[in-house]
């Protein structure tokens, strides 16, 4: 029988773990490993990324197409700066600016 993708157990440990009416934030062996196996899987899944290697998604990727996505549509940079929690704006127009250069396979996700 084949090993529950990393996405299905995290589904599976919130429904058993979880009080009614409580979220839960971090339950056990969620860490960033974790998460970057279920954001590159998902990915995988839709089509967009391969689930390994160097092109594969991350939830790094995620967290800048937000700050791009914000950015484009209107956000000034100090509330870009403030969704992303930087303590300079300097850091998010780099961070926004580098975007530009740096076509990943989130570029390929039509809105």
């Amino acid at each position: 029988m084949p090993r529950p993708s990393p996405a299905s157990r995290w589904r599976t440990h919130n429904r058993q773990r979880r009080p009614a009416g409580r979220v839960e934030s971090t339950p056990a062996g969620l860490n960033a490993s974790v998460v970057g196996r279920i954001v590159a899987e998902l990915a995988a899944a839709a089509g967009i990324a391969p689930a390994h290697g160097v092109n594969q998604l991350g939830p790094h990727d995620l967290r800048r197409t937000a700050a791009r996505n914000a950015y484009d549509n209107g956000a000034t940079v100090l509330q870009v700066q403030a969704m992303l929690g930087h303590a300079d704006a300097s850091t998010t127009s780099r961070y926004i600016g580098a975007l530009d250069a740096d076509k990943s396979a989130v570029d390929k996700i039509e809105y």
